[in-house]
């Protein structure tokens, strides 16, 4: 969220939302900051010995509602959809346009991947700082122009830090959630390729900026800390999530904690984005909500936005995945520029109507209820139930997808491929079943010496998205079966995808040699002689065939 703070303090009886407990807990950070204290002792056994429904779920059950609560507050009221219809609906149409762009262009995909990357820190460090001006203003604490700009700084110079370590050379970023699969095949996040010589100067300045300003601001409000600890607070949420861990992953600090090793940092950032993000989210907009005329209660809330942000998660899968004709599946970048799509989305209308001026700042500030009133069309009444309906639909669909597709994973890790299919199979009556899955799935089977069931899978996998190492499997399943043709065919198509694949020349000039072919199977063998020179066992065919191609008359 992006704020502005332009009001005067408040009594002291409008200290907190929701009181000194949950505030602390949901919106300071307190909740994330205990589960890191845990983990800093815990952190390998808990991450071996969680269940595997675990992150999906809780994933499923903050995340999911926090892009809900946005839709939710946008889209329900006409007048909100009034207000924001640059928003609501051009740069929705735009974004919509770009994903659809992105799922036929892996460069647009990537691109779309990229920039999710790169603003989704951002969009966190500007929640933590709305979030505490909004406290310190609410517990009476003047903030004068100077002490606004050394806590705006503060967060700003360490999202630069966090830009910076993202975009090095050869950079993976180190934040994407495991939400989205970002080893697709065909989409990837790009990182800018700063070179280390530039990026660590940069790097460390931002960092020791970033330090010293909030030490400033501390130093110059430390006689009222006790309005001001919610927002230092805040500051440490600020370090745990970003500051800390990419600091010692940029400085190669070498350690043995498990919870800030870098080594496990994607894994650390979903307990980030959906225990400490999502909640904070779902902890502001429900008591903005609570002030509105149309409140239905928690339950009914809660409810609501899950069904919100369910429609606006799972649907677009059914839309523009394989089931409608779309190009990819779902973890070859379907899931990665869907999901890229609605956080960006999310990220726009979020900075457009969290702003603390005007009648938002009224509310969140003092405490007076928003002036929302507004009368449905009759084209709206009719639409609001098909609305809701086809979001009802999405929490369907998305619970298929976090407990079907997981235990389907499960069931690979326990190498038990026919209940793994079974799940699959219940993912692929909507078409989002999942390419690398179904090869997996077809190994099993392989290994199990279910040669033609195997085969099924490995070639579901090839119709979802087409990959050289299912080709590889694809073409031993037919060499177990002496259909040599058919292997040719599939080392063929892979070397079509990855032509440096050395074993895929020698596996196919064998082929050729079944075949009777032995002046091209020479030739293969010799590529793939050239492409891995101190390979022995590349080396002994290649004499072999050599041989075999020499005597023959």
């Amino acid at each position: 969220m992006r704020y502005c703070a332009v009001v005067q303090s408040t009594a002291s009886s409008n200290r907190w939302l929701y009181g000194a407990v949950p505030d602390l807990l949901l919106g300071c950070g307190v909740l994330y900051m205990i589960v890191f204290v845990v983990l800093l002792f815990a952190g390998e056994s808990v991450r071996t010995s969680q269940p595997i429904l675990l992150i999906p779920l809780l994933g499923l059950l903050t995340a999911t509602p926090h892009y809900g609560a946005t839709l939710l507050r946008v889209y329900n009221n006409r007048r909100e959809r009034r207000s924001y219809a640059v928003f609501s609906v051009w740069i929705t149409l735009a974004l919509i346009g770009a994903g659809f762009l992105g799922l036929h262009d892996p460069w647009v995909g990537s691109l779309l991947v990229t920039v999710f990357i790169t603003w989704s820190p951002w969009h966190y460090t500007g929640q933590n700082y709305g979030i505490a001006v909004m406290l310190l203003r609410r517990r009476g604490v003047e903030v004068t122009p100077t002490d606004r700009r050394l806590l705006y700084w503060a967060f700003v110079l360490s999202y630069v830090f966090v830009f910076l370590v993202m975009h090095v050379s050869n950079g993976d970023g180190g934040i994407a959630p495991t939400t989205f699969d970002y080893t697709a095949t065909k989409v990837a996040f790009l990182p800018l390729g700063i070179p280390p010589s530039v990026s660590g100067p940069l790097a460390a300045a931002a960092l020791l900026g970033s330090v010293v300003l909030f030490g400033a601001f501390s130093v110059r409000n430390g006689a009222s800390w006790r309005g001001v600890y919610p927002a230092g607070l805040l500051v440490v949420t600020q370090a745990l999530w970003f500051m800390l861990p990419l600091a010692i992953k940029q400085f190669g600090v070498h350690t043995s904690v498990d919870s800030i090793d870098p080594d496990n940092r994607i894994y650390y950032q979903t307990w980030i984005a959906f225990l400490g993000h999502s909640t904070q989210y779902l902890w502001i907009t429900s008591w903005y909500a609570r002030r509105t005329p149309e409140w239905p209660g928690f339950t009914g809330y809660y409810a609501r936005v899950l069904a919100a942000g369910a429609g606006a998660t799972a649907l677009p899968l059914l839309i523009f995945g394989p089931f409608a004709g779309g190009s990819l599946s779902l973890d070859a970048g379907l899931l990665s520029v869907c999901g890229s799509i609605l956080n960006l989305h999310h990220f726009i209308l979020d900075g457009a109507i969290w702003k603390l001026r005007g009648r938002i700042g009224q509310v969140l500030i003092r405490n007076q209820p928003p002036d929302l009133a507004s009368s449905p069309t009759r084209f709206g009444l009719l639409l609001r139930p098909l609305v809701w309906t086809a979001c009802a639909c999405g929490i369907g669909i998305e619970a298929l997808l976090v407990f079907g597709g997981t235990q389907a994973t499960h069931a690979i890790q326990e190498h038990a491929p026919a209940a793994a299919k079974r799940n699959e199979d219940r993912l692929g009556w909507f078409g989002i079943d999942r390419s690398g899955t179904r090869r997996e799935i077809g190994v099993l089977f392989l290994r199990a010496g279910l040669v033609v069931e195997g085969r099924k899978e490995l070639l579901r996998s090839i119709d979802l998205d087409p990959s050289w190492n299912a080709y590889g499997l694809l073409a031993a399943s037919y060499e177990v079966d002496h259909n040599w043709r058919k292997a040719l065919e599939a080392y063929d198509a892979g070397l079509e995808l990855k032509p440096q694949q050395a074993q895929f020349w020698a596996g196919s000039a064998v082929v050729l040699e079944k075949l009777g072919r032995l002046e091209e199977a020479y030739k293969r063998i010799r590529r793939a002689s050239e492409l891995t020179p101190n390979n022995p066992a590349i080396r002994k065919q290649l004499i072999r065939i050599g041989a075999l191609h020499r005597s023959r008359p």
